[in-house]
């Protein structure tokens, strides 16, 4: 199903809500780093880190180092289907 996804923000999506310590939860503490995450993936680490990016700049996430703050969880959630 993973691989399935169409584009990065969906892989993105998908793997911030597999992370998350409860269904309550709005923060995700990375433990892979960006190239890691990439290679799982299957994307190179300047287009995770670019689709990051314009998930920040569009208000969906918060990101401060290794944690990932959740601001819209709905959009999010629709992101990952």
């Amino acid at each position: 199903m993973f691989l399935s996804l169409k584009n990065i923000k969906n892989k993105i999506a998908d793997y911030l809500l597999r992370h998350l310590s409860s269904p309550d939860a709005s923060t995700v503490k990375l433990s892979d780093t960006q190239q890691e995450i990439a290679d799982r993936f299957g994307v190179t680490r300047p287009s995770l880190a670019r689709a990051f990016a314009e998930m920040e700049q569009e208000g969906i996430i918060s990101i401060d180092r290794k944690t990932i703050t959740i601001n819209r969880l709905q959009q999010l959630r629709q992101i990952a289907k």
